[in-house]
């Protein structure tokens, strides 16, 4: 794995998710939408993601196989969308995060729960 410290943080927010499957619904993206944006995730991490060091036994290209597993199986946009989640989750920092604005709105609020390291 190509390991590149381009920048001192990388926030990977998504901004581009509502224009491509409907910030106003809560639909699953099709298939080849969840995978071009796991795809983009990927990449981004590799080419930006700058803090190594703090999760030094972290296999991405494990924890990218596994996402897709349940990318590919979710059957909802909120059991995408945690997938992903917990995908960003494995970089163990606070400035890695994954955010659907579609669902978020659907919802009318969070997912019900906000964590901090205090």
């Amino acid at each position: 794995m190509r390991r590149h410290g381009v920048g001192t943080l990388v926030v990977l927010a998504l901004l581009w998710i509502p224009g491509w499957v409907g910030a106003q619904t809560a639909d699953l993206p099709d298939l080849h939408e969840r995978m071009f944006i796991a795809s983009q995730l990927h990449t981004a991490i590799q080419m930006h993601f700058a803090h190594w060091e703090g999760i030094p036994n972290v296999d991405l290209d494990s924890a990218y196989r596994a996402y897709l597993t349940e990318a590919i199986g979710a059957e909802t946009r909120l059991e995408w969308t945690l997938a992903s989640m917990r995908f960003m989750g494995t970089l163990r920092n606070g400035h890695s995060w994954f955010v659907d604005y579609g669902l978020r709105s659907e919802l009318g609020r969070g997912l019900g729960f906000r964590l901090r390291y205090l």
